[in-house]
């Protein structure tokens, strides 16, 4: 590969998208309540602190605690996919699948802050914020983002096409 490739080849990754999005997004949080709200809705409420309730960030505080692994990771694997070594696909899963898989663990330990009250503790046998149905824990998902190449016409070819 040659240099001016390898560098247009690197703006060419892609991008990770983690939280709670898509399908997962879009369920109801009780699924015997038509009413109730949805996972998405819940996840808004619980990260940002919506509607009176406290605000219990599991996402933007995982993202910044890790922003400079992140950038390690990434760093990594984009090197190995540029000596060819694994795909740009297989990298981007391998990293979105790290992540979110270690924001749903920050979640199953407790880690999210701030502490749940002893009341809540105690109706819920347990004192682990975010955590009683699983529902939003399990909807934490990543998505990949590729960018869309678009084909590249000499000019000889888009004369011809402008003369048809």
């Amino acid at each position: 590969m040659g240099y001016k490739k390898l560098v247009a080849s690197l703006g060419e990754m892609g991008q990770i998208t983690m939280g709670v999005q898509g399908k997962e997004a879009l369920e109801r949080h009780d699924p015997e309540d038509p009413t109730s709200m949805s996972v998405g809705e819940l996840a808004a409420v619980h990260e940002l602190g919506l509607g009176g309730q406290v605000s219990r960030s599991w996402c933007r505080a995982w993202i910044d605690d890790n922003a400079a692994r992140m950038a390690r990771e990434s760093a990594t694997e984009f090197r190995a996919v540029m000596a060819g070594k694994i795909t740009r696909n297989a990298a981007l899963i391998k990293l979105g699948y790290a992540w979110t898989a270690d924001m749903q663990k920050r979640m199953d330990d407790g880690r999210v802050t701030p502490p749940i009250s002893a009341v809540t503790a105690a109706r819920k046998g347990h004192n682990k914020p975010l955590i009683e149905t699983y529902k939003l824990r399990d909807a934490v998902t990543y998505k990949i983002w590729l960018p869309q190449i678009r084909s590249i016409r000499s000019t000889a070819q888009r004369a011809a096409v402008r003369r048809k």
